[in-house]
């Protein structure tokens, strides 16, 4: 009887213990690209929080800080970030406007340049391309903080870090409040050309 019963229940085991195993993976399953780019998105904003821009990058008193997205495809990054930010404000009351941009060029008068899903952008053709001017530049490649410079999106199973290089902030008269420090890793690369 027990042997008969043996019989039965297992098939009835492995039934139910494939999918459940499907439906609980032991890593949790990394979450869609729009999700990931929606949170880059809330990210940029919080940046335009903690990140001081000098008054003489800007025209006017109201003049919008203006946040350009540099991508290599379809767009997903540009339109996560025009729908969570375009049309918000700084602490100091500028309007936030997001555009999209297919090359450096096209980011010149931005001021926070996102870098995402590398597009072929050698970092020096980068680092020349905000030279002298009050950009913060930041990206999600591997490595971005420390071989570019400002804030690099760090991706790590379903998580998004950041981690910051203040030399890039600092050469382009940006001023970092203390608290992005306490939420990003510090670190050092290659100082501004």
């Amino acid at each position: 009887m027990i042997i008969r019963l043996c019989l039965l229940v297992r098939p009835l085991v492995l039934l139910f213990a494939v999918p459940f195993s499907a439906a609980f993976p032991d890593e949790p399953a990394a979450p869609p690209d729009d999700a990931i780019a929606h949170v880059k998105a809330a990210y940029i904003y919080n940046f335009t929080k903690f990140v001081t821009w000098p008054d003489s990058a800007f025209d006017d008193d109201r003049a919008p800080l203006v946040v350009a997205v540099v991508e290599s495809r379809e767009g997903a990054c540009t339109h996560a970030i025009a729908e969570e930010i375009g049309g918000k404000t700084t602490p100091r009351g500028r309007p936030i406007v997001v555009r999209a941009a297919e090359s450096l060029v096209a980011a010149a008068g931005a001021h926070l340049v996102f870098v995402a899903d590398p597009p072929s952008i050698e970092p020096a053709d980068l680092r020349k391309a905000v030279e002298g001017r009050a950009v913060l530049l930041v990206g999600d490649t591997p490595g971005f903080a420390e071989t570019v410079g400002g804030i690099g999106l760090v991706v790590t199973g379903n998580r998004i870090g950041c981690e910051i290089n203040a030399r890039q902030a600092e050469s382009a008269s940006l001023r970092l409040n203390a608290r992005l420090a306490g939420v990003a890793r510090l670190v050092r690369g290659s100082a501004p050309n």
